[in-house]
């Protein structure tokens, strides 16, 4: 079985019998095919892009300090614009075009759940 899927099962057994809600398992699948489904639009491989997103976390790393709420530098980070920008300044090209994917899939969602991209 795979982890996912596991972790899906995990989340969706009652902790005091054991036993599976097969309509919240259900209703959890079914909105992580309509994500994935959403995110295809935009070249989003579930494949490719978990392990790429894991290698730009592990080649470009994560943010030493959280930046101060209400600022330019915040904004910044949250502006898939600005962040297309900062990728091409300081990537290289042979891995934008995937970049570009990720940044727009994170906008997609954050949109769709009214969120910002990061929540700092």
């Amino acid at each position: 079985m795979k982890t996912r899927t596991l972790a899906m099962e995990q989340l969706t057994t009652c902790p005091l019998t054991g036993k599976v809600d097969e309509a919240e398992r259900t209703k959890l699948f079914e909105r992580k095919h309509k994500i994935f489904n959403t995110l295809k639009q935009f070249g989003y491989d579930k494949n490719v892009h978990p392990i790429f997103t894991e290698y730009l976390v592990n080649t470009y790393g994560v943010l030493k300090d959280r930046p101060q709420s209400r600022t330019e530098q915040l904004a910044s980070y949250n502006s898939p614009e600005d962040l297309q920008r900062i990728a091409a300044e300081s990537m290289p090209c042979s891995i934008l075009d995937n970049v570009y994917i990720i940044i727009n899939c994170l906008k997609c969602l954050a949109e769709e759940d009214g969120q910002p991209l990061f929540l700092c």
